[in-house]
């Protein structure tokens, strides 16, 4: 008989956000005459240049439309799929080296699947996991990262292979947030939905503001030969009835099934009872109780069969008059038994009172039975939940927070399957998740902190803090500035008089002086010295946008990020010339990007990442990913002096990056520090400062100690 064929569905989809700018990102799936297989990629470029992005995905899409024309001429999938990535590889080379473009980039998988074999190759940061046969490939973390030696004459350099069997799901697109949809809920939809259907499922888990495309096979097995087949009734009565008890465990009984309940009942109580014994009073003892279970099969049985005709018979005919006649064919039998004789009548009642025991007894024994199972279950989950958190703190003994970050989030997610609920598991479950929890905080370097509050504010509200020297001053929206004195734990007012700027959302330090921006982009002094506020003369206010400043050297720098551009701007009497642009080169998109941080070199925090430049050039730097993400990041600090960089996001968390590799050192947080304004870093002092809206709070920066 000839083997069974691999029947292979497929999907793809791509959904471009609500923020496509400098990014393009394209599905390609193609399939090869006779149904024999797909080629397929999925491709993101990153660029400014939105000319050389289409070049590169169109670059990528002709020669795997090059390999689908090859592979019909030549069944040498391996031999065609090698000499394609050569040629992809020259093309690229060309591509990339004439433009200059970072490799870093260039995020891509492309293969080919048959009936029996896929091959892949990727470049990029992309992230693989496997459990059991489902594979998902997601453009996240390293399938094939590209190292700082490595150029664009083999980008492509990496081919995975593999065979297929039926059950298999392959599944590669762009990443999801793990806090939107976690890889355990994906895979999930992935192997319950067909890949059309787990597209659009997973895509609606996407936010808005964010690219997704995808590809998704699955394979599953057809038999494409021979004559239709005769259907065997016995084997396809068999098949109804399994699939019919299938149906009732997984959405639930919707009609009562009397006859089935009390024979399956019975018959495990008449094997036993019928079982040879010995001539006694336990022989006695046992025909009476299969005379009262053949009674109460018997009394069901007839129940049942009532329950059905009279079902049939409300479905075809009037309601009332069936009631009528129930009610009165009830009221005869009822009659009868009245005039039946003693002896009928003990024996009736003593039948019922028994069957009525016996159907105690069965739901007694068969609710045990179901709590026994539900202990077992919970316990068997438990003991996986322990496995995975063991697997964790081994993983974080040896610096592995990927596996160990993994690890907790499978754990976590088991967790979750369980009845939060019931008593009787909840204090387990709670003490579990506590101790994942600090696992997860130990994995992403969270440091718990207590802060001190060490001044507050007894009227109006903080909306900047700034370091002048190493006096730490407050401003309110209207300029207006107040001293932080610890010993008197206190904010003092210094009165600069009527402040002819509003609206502060800006500031930094300007020797002894406080620069700020109002919400009109009209740049201001505010003198400690003599006391007043005033406006200044500069190129800030004919910016597309202001979102930062920082001096250093003398010299203003004015984050513009509409234009994606640094202004720098040099003193000119009494205020600042215009300006020149400080940006020549730059290949990210700083568009969204919120401070800026000087120490010679140039530090742009956009979102969760750190854009590096020197000398007006983009410097690639890798950092540690800042998990979980900033979710309103608020100011950045560094100094010449310091290893490390400093941001602080508007919850009051303060992540540690250290400059020379790009570690996350730790990322102190706290419940009390949320509204946070602005922060001071005093490392002489082995402490940071953080600023409310209506409160000042210290704490220890532990990371100093060490």
């Amino acid at each position: 008989m000839p083997e069974p064929h691999s029947l292979i569905k497929f999907a793809d989809l791509t959904t471009p956000g609500a923020r496509p700018e400098n990014t393009s990102l394209r599905t390609i799936l193609l399939e090869l005459p006779q149904g024999r297989g797909f080629v397929f990629g999925i491709v993101e470029v990153q660029h400014r240049d939105d000319d050389l992005r289409e070049r590169i995905v169109h670059v990528i899409a002709s020669n795997l439309e090059g390999l689908k024309a090859d592979l019909a001429n030549d069944g040498n999938v391996p031999r065609r799929f090698e000499a394609m990535l050569v040629r992809l590889n020259a093309d690229l080379n060309r591509l990339g080296s004439d433009a200059r473009m970072s490799l870093r980039k260039l995020k891509s998988v492309i293969g080919v699947m048959t009936e029996s074999q896929v091959f892949l190759s990727g470049i990029g940061f992309l992230h693989r996991t496997a459990e059991r046969r489902y594979v998902i490939y997601e453009l996240d973390q390293q399938f094939n990262a590209p190292s700082d030696e490595q150029q664009w004459d083999k980008p492509f350099l990496t081919v995975l292979d593999g065979e297929l069997h039926p059950g298999d799901v392959l599944y590669i697109g762009t990443r999801i947030p793990p806090h939107a949809l976690s890889l355990n809920d994906l895979q999930d939809i992935l192997i319950t939905l067909p890949p059309a259907g787990a597209l659009e499922r997973a895509q609606q888990f996407v936010p808005a503001n964010c690219r997704y495309g995808a590809l998704c096979f699955h394979v599953s097995e057809e038999d494409r030969s021979g004559p239709p087949k005769k259907a065997n009734p016995i084997v396809s009565l068999a098949s109804f009835e399994e699939t019919k008890s299938r149906t009732a465990d997984l959405l639930g009984e919707q009609t009562p099934d009397f006859v089935s309940k009390a024979r399956a009942a019975a018959d495990h109580l008449r094997k036993r009872l019928s079982s040879p014994g010995n001539r006694s009073v336990g022989t006695i003892l046992k025909r009476i109780l299969q005379l009262v279970i053949a009674s109460t099969v018997a009394i069901a049985t007839f129940i049942g069969r009532m329950f059905g005709r009279v079902n049939a018979r409300v479905r075809a005919g009037n309601p009332t008059t069936l009631l009528a006649r129930g009610w009165s064919g009830a009221r005869n039998a009822w009659e009868r038994l009245l005039r039946a004789q003693k002896t009928v009548k003990i024996t009736i009642a003593v039948v019922a009172v028994l069957a009525i025991t016996l159907t105690v007894t069965l739901y007694e024994s068969k609710s045990s039975r179901l709590a026994k199972e539900a202990q077992a279950a919970y316990q068997t989950t438990i003991d996986k939940v322990e496995e995975k958190r063991v697997a964790a703190e081994a993983s974080i003994i040896y610096n592995n927070t990927r596996d160990a970050q993994v690890a907790v989030n499978d754990a976590l997610a088991l967790l979750a399957t369980l009845p939060q609920d019931d008593s009787t598991f909840k204090t387990t479950i709670t003490d579990l998740k506590a101790q994942l929890t600090t696992l997860l905080e130990k994995t992403r370097g969270i440091t718990q902190v207590n802060p001190e509050q060490i001044a507050s504010m007894t009227s109006g509200t903080l909306s900047q803090f700034v370091n002048v020297n190493g006096t730490l001053y407050g401003l309110t929206g209207d300029f207006t500035p107040y001293r932080l004195n610890e010993l008197n734990r206190a904010l003092e007012l210094v009165d600069v008089g009527t402040s002819p700027l509003s609206g502060a959302v800006t500031s930094t330090n300007e020797n002894a002086d406080i620069l700020a921006v109002d919400f009109t982009k009209r740049l201001g002094r505010i003198s400690l010295t003599s006391r007043t506020v005033s406006p200044l003369t500069s190129g800030v206010n004919g910016l597309a946008s202001v979102e930062d400043i920082s001096s250093y050297n003398g010299n203003l720098y004015v984050l513009a990020a509409a234009s994606q551009q640094i202004v720098k701007m040099r003193p000119q009497g009494l205020g600042y010339e215009a300006g020149t642009t400080w940006i020549t080169a730059l290949e990210s998109d700083i568009t969204e990007a919120s401070a800026i941080a000087v120490d010679g070199n140039m530090y742009v925090l956009v979102g969760s990442t750190i854009v590096r430049l020197k000398s007006g050039r983009e410097n690639p730097w890798d950092h540690a990913p800042i998990d979980p993400a900033l979710s309103s990041p608020r100011d950045m600090w560094t100094s010449t002096e310091s290893p490390y960089l400093y941001i602080l996001d508007s919850s009051g968390r303060v992540v540690v990056l250290e400059k020379e590799s790009g570690k996350l050192v730790t990322q102190y947080t706290s419940d009390t520090l949320n509204n946070a304004v602005g922060f001071a870093v005093l490392e002489h002092e082995n402490r940071i400062v953080v600023a409310t809206t209506n409160a000042v709070l210290s704490y220890t920066a532990t990371h100093l100690l060490k």
